[in-house]
């Protein structure tokens, strides 16, 4: 029985309806994510690695026409980004920066009260989130290109049992084909799941936050929304991290076979963490800027915690 509704929208409302109606919440206490979640972004991290190795995989594809067969190889073998490419990239994540501060600047005056604050922190930080995307240039920083899915998201996974299906392989939309076809960095669809896992509860919790008030009960009942929001926090952070172990774990093992170039060094993947995470936010906000603008706090608070 598949289903495109993964565990973690489910599993969040659940946690965030408990959460409110305990006394108190401890961040530190790991108990309150279930098994369940856990195993989901585990086997996730595990399937997304797996897919990346694919997409990079160095033996290619063979044509089974008549004669000699053209080697495809190349097509899908990961590729080092050279001084221009690299710097290209930088061109291309300023320019989407800037665009996406000019339309902060102009609605800005249009947002709801409680997203004025963190939309005059992004503004401020703006040399700040450009200054992190320089750092691709830098010589120690090695940015691998290969084939990549494109549009990594939550909605793009179906459940079969306790196992995942990843499917949609065509890219963004909106993109030429030239354009999805071309190699990227798998941090690119590393860092989509993330930001996927920080909508998930966020929209889980205005869920049950309209339910609670329609249902009306005590006011200063159980937790209010500042505990609720320390603990979806900690669970997107857990989340995150185990997603990520489990994605490098099955990596690692190629690449003790050079067939897995893209992960980098610990300071490497930090910093492409960074980069592309950085990037996805400005990309979200842009698009609740001009069509949700009531959502414009989920990508405005995951830039903030970048930084």
């Amino acid at each position: 029985d598949r289903r495109i509704l993964t565990p973690l929208h489910f599993y969040a409302k659940n946690f965030i309806d408990d959460v409110y109606r305990r006394d108190s919440f401890e961040s530190s206490k790991p108990e309150p994510i279930a098994d369940k979640v856990k195993n989901f972004a585990a086997i996730l991290g595990k399937r997304t690695a797996e897919m990346h190795l694919a997409l990079a995989s160095q033996k290619g594809l063979k044509s089974h026409t008549q004669g000699e067969p053209p080697d495809f190889s190349l097509v899908f073998s990961p590729e080092l980004a050279s001084t221009d490419q690299k710097l290209a990239l930088v061109q291309q994540l300023i320019q989407q920066g800037e665009k996406t501060f000019s339309l902060l600047t102009q609605i800005r005056k249009n947002l709801s009260p409680e997203q004025i604050p963190l939309a005059d922190q992004v503004l401020n930080a703006k040399e700040k989130i450009f200054a992190h995307f320089s750092e691709v240039k830098d010589a120690a920083l090695p940015i691998w290109l290969i084939r990549i899915h494109g549009d990594y998201h939550l909605g793009q996974v179906l459940c079969q049992g306790d196992d995942v299906v990843i499917l949609d392989f065509e890219g963004e939309p909106a993109r030429p084909i030239k354009e999805r076809k071309m190699k990227q960095s798998p941090w690119r669809d590393i860092t989509g799941m993330l930001r996927s896992f920080h909508y998930a509860i966020h929209v889980a919790f205005s869920e049950v936050k309209e339910k609670k008030e329609k249902e009306a009960k005590e006011e200063n009942e159980g937790n209010g929304p500042e505990e609720i929001l320390e603990a979806l926090e900690y669970w997107h952070e857990a989340m995150s991290q185990i997603f990520l172990k489990a994605y490098l774990d099955r990596a690692a093992w190629a690449a003790e076979a050079a067939e897995a170039p893209f992960l980098g060094n610990e300071n490497q993947r930090a910093s492409y963490l960074r980069i592309f995470t950085m990037q996805k936010a400005l990309y979200e906000l842009e698009y609740e800027l001009n069509n949700r603008p009531g959502w414009a706090f989920i990508p405005l608070q995951g830039i903030l915690r970048i930084l």
